[in-house]
């Protein structure tokens, strides 16, 4: 999967704070970095524009109505989440593995 400059940056940062990581975490930094800017990008678009947007109906009249980006600014920071929520139990795990390694390697040391 491609990422733009920002994406990677984004990507860079994440990765290589990881443990260990392997492919499921690589595809995983990769959804995160490109949700992480589209999320920005839409809070931007969001600011910019107000979260009422005034429009003419077809009838000729003044109305106003949430900016459309919302709903889509609300799903993707749902999957952002659901995605870093998965990397850090990921993470956790390995953590836990990696000291249980450690303590099993320093134990059969003091064995012999």
């Amino acid at each position: 999967m491609k990422l733009t400059a920002k994406e990677q940056k984004t990507y860079d940062r994440i990765y290589s704070d990881l443990l260990e990581p392997d492919q499921l975490d690589r595809e995983i930094v990769t959804q995160i970095a490109k949700l992480t800017i589209h999320v920005e990008e839409m809070a931007k678009q969001i600011k910019k524009d107000g979260l009422i947007i005034s429009y003419t109906t077809t009838k000729g009249t003044d109305a106003t109505k949430a900016h459309p980006l919302t709903d889509t600014l609300k799903q993707l920071q749902h999957n952002l989440s659901t995605q870093l929520n998965k990397l850090a139990t990921r993470e956790d795990n390995r953590a836990k593995e990696i000291f249980k390694r450690a303590v099993d390697s320093a134990d059969k040391e003091l064995r012999s």
